[in-house]
């Protein structure tokens, strides 16, 4: 069931981007599992272990609240970054499943 005072982002209810970790955030979701709730927690996971830029419409506190870094545009993201950044520029990353070979 989901909670009508649970923060939103992006005009969805996300009631899980609170959680201070995503191993908190996953003990959660054992007792009250939500799919938008495993949703945010993928997406937590991810930006714990990485620098996300992310260039989007949403409110920069929301885009804080999911753990990124909110951009305007491609070229600011990359220019906030250092000359020896290594990373990927995933246009559409939520839509793309990269596979990497050596």
């Amino acid at each position: 069931m989901m909670n009508a005072d649970a923060p939103m982002i992006g005009g969805v209810i996300c009631p899980t981007t609170e959680a201070a970790a995503s191993s908190a955030l996953e003990d959660r979701l054992r007792t009250g599992y939500e799919v938008n709730g495993q949703t945010a927690w993928a997406l937590l996971t991810k930006a714990e272990r990485f620098r996300v830029h992310l260039v989007s419409e949403l409110p920069i506190d929301d885009v804080r609240r999911m753990r990124m870094t909110a951009a305007d545009s491609p070229e600011a993201a990359v220019a906030a970054l250092s000359t020896d950044t290594k990373g990927y520029i995933m246009p559409r990353g939520a839509a793309l499943l990269p596979i990497l070979s050596k």
